[in-house]
């Protein structure tokens, strides 16, 4: 459980994952896309160190410039059975870019596993944009910025840092 002195960064891993920042008052500063770059070979997209280390940065410094402490929350995620070898492989890849940004950069984290957060809002079972709608109802002030279907990942983000401070 958190207090009025931490802000919270939520990590939804992934390429196609996000990353969204709340406030100690619970109110979201921003949520952004994962960043990604092209694999150096093959297809598809690896999710990008320097955008990370550059969005985690940013979070370091809005926490700073309210006199705030900053806590990662991370989705406890893996791989599932059916997924392949080299998608397996991808999001592992993107799952350690995570950690090791947050670590090189001293950042205190927790993870959460997908049964938790969804259990708080009340989202098992139900399909992935049920938390683009929740995430609308509990933060209106980002409605546009999840807008979209796809914007699902962003609301993930947003309510795996919002169960933290639960």
């Amino acid at each position: 459980m958190v207090n009025n002195d931490t802000f919270l960064l939520g990590f939804d891993p992934g390429v196609s994952g996000a990353i969204a920042l709340l406030s100690h008052d619970n109110q979201v500063w921003w949520v952004d896309d994962m960043p990604a770059m092209p694999k150096l070979s093959g297809k598809g997209n690896w999710v990008n160190p320097e955008g990370v280390d550059e969005l985690i940065n940013q979070a370091i410094l809005d926490a700073d410039s309210e006199n705030k402490k900053l806590i990662a929350v991370v989705e406890n995620v893996h791989s599932m059975p059916g997924d392949g070898g080299v998608s397996g492989f991808s999001f592992g890849v993107g799952f350690g870019v995570l950690i090791t940004a947050l670590m090189i950069n001293k950042v205190q984290f927790a993870m959460v596993s997908p049964r938790v957060w969804k259990k708080k809002f009340e989202l098992i079972k139900l399909p992935k944009d049920a938390a683009r709608i929740a995430a609308i109802n509990l933060h209106p002030e980002v409605a546009l910025r999840l807008k979209r279907k796809k914007d699902c990942d962003r609301a993930d983000a947003i309510l795996i840092a919002e169960s933290y401070a639960k």
